[in-house]
């Protein structure tokens, strides 16, 4: 083969040439004449045409893709200096990759091609991995933003429990900071917030209010909503709803010869009593053995306790004392006593139609179940309603905010 296609017997420029280039002459003869061969002599050399199935042209349809033995042993013109390291003799697998290869984002490459699917990654020998071993990391980890920034330069693709630990610790003390910066105003300052706060509601009612009159409420009503719902915003629209409701549930029309009045009245579970506690507060006393959860109306009951409320409110002086105290007695309580669904009831109706009007409330004689009673309530109430809850268990101790002599006989 390599007789027959000699490149010094078979050109124009040699007499004894036929003039007539062979098949394989013809089909790469302007493969070999290009500029990006530097060194070629302008004549192929049987050498290059034994080799040249290795680029897998469209016009070498039946190539294998794999060299032959004559291609291995005179592969040694691709000593090029993109090959510094070469052997000079590139395996089947060289030639198989060796469009990935001499490439100028592999400029580390050290002569011999790496397999396909290390060579073709975006993420690999890129300056983000300055560390990178040569091996391509996971797909998964290579791509995750965080681990091809600078402050992870050695990172393993995956966060380190130092990481770990930094990053919570991180959040958590944002969070407290947020806290702290928020909780670190003086007296002086809330105060003058409150007021800047009290102004705006003032603005935003004034149209309602002219709208109708009867609407309207005092100012002390106007910061006790401010102070219940925090911001001019809410209060403004805890308002509206307010007003709204007792126009619905004909507040101004409950009396007490309402006959579900009297029906609930006839038990004997809640009392006005006539003494104040230590506040001048008005005292509303429940008698919580004498309420039977299994058979009680929810509709009366509601009706009753908002009568009950409003009667309340009226012994009120607001330039003294805008909120009331409530005593519930504990003694002889047993579980066919505690209405979960009542107490859900009587908590939205003070936090949503009557904020801060509870000025402190009394839990007295209250058994040992009634702890357990207590831990499903309390996370319904927050946390300043909560800090109004006191517990006392003896006549000395509520001494300290009424006298004891005054309330009605705890026996039947």
């Amino acid at each position: 083969m390599l007789g027959g296609i000699k490149s010094e017997k078979n050109r124009p420029s040699y007499p004894s040439s036929t003039g007539r280039p062979i098949p394989v002459q013809q089909a790469v003869l302007l493969q070999f004449n290009r500029s990006y061969y530097p060194s070629s002599t302008g004549r192929p050399i049987p050498c290059q045409q034994a080799v040249l199935s290795q680029f897998n042209r469209p016009f070498y349809p039946s190539s294998t893709g794999r060299p032959t033995p004559v291609q291995q042993a005179v592969l040694s013109q691709f000593n090029r200096p993109s090959y510094p390291r070469s052997t000079g003799r590139p395996t089947p697998a060289q030639q198989v990759v060796i469009s990935q290869f001499n490439r100028p984002s592999y400029p580390s490459s050290p002569g011999r091609p790496i397999p396909v699917h290390q060579a073709v990654p975006p993420q690999f020998n890129r300056p983000s991995y300055p560390s990178s071993t040569g091996r391509p990391i996971p797909f998964h980890q290579a791509v995750l933003p965080q681990f091809n920034r600078p402050s992870y330069p050695i990172s393993p693709g995956r966060l380190t429990l130092v990481q770990q630990a930094f990053t919570i610790g991180r959040k958590m003390f944002n969070s407290m900071l947020g806290k702290l910066t928020g909780n670190c105003k003086t007296p002086d300052q809330k105060a003058a917030d409150f007021e800047t706060g009290l102004a705006e509601l003032k603005l935003k009612c004034q149209p309602l209010f002219e709208e109708n009159p009867s609407e309207a409420h005092s100012e002390a009503s106007l910061r006790r909503f401010l102070r219940g719902y925090t911001t001019a915003d809410a209060a403004f629209v805890g308002i509206t709803k307010y007003n709204k409701w007792r126009k619905e549930f004909q507040v101004d029309n409950l009396t007490s010869s309402d006959p579900d009045i009297i029906s609930e009245m006839s038990k004997g579970v809640a009392h006005l009593l006539r003494i104040r506690d230590v506040k001048s507060r008005p005292v509303l006393y429940i008698i919580a053995r004498k309420h039977i959860a299994a058979d009680r109306d929810l509709d009366k009951l509601t009706k009753f306790t908002v009568y009950l409320l409003e009667q309340t409110f009226q012994r009120l002086d607001e330039q003294i004392i805008d909120n009331i105290c409530i005593v519930f007695d504990m003694k002889r309580f047993s579980m066919a006593n505690m209405d979960y669904q009542f107490v859900k009831k009587l908590i939205w109706l003070l936090g949503k139609y009557y904020p801060e009007r509870l000025g402190i409330c009394l839990v007295y004689n209250a058994p040992v179940m009634f702890q357990g009673c207590w831990a499903v309530i309390r996370p319904w109430l927050n946390e300043i309603t909560a800090s109004k809850v006191v517990f006392v268990s003896n006549e000395t101790q509520i001494c300290q905010y009424l006298n004891p002599d005054a309330l009605p006989p705890s026996e039947d």
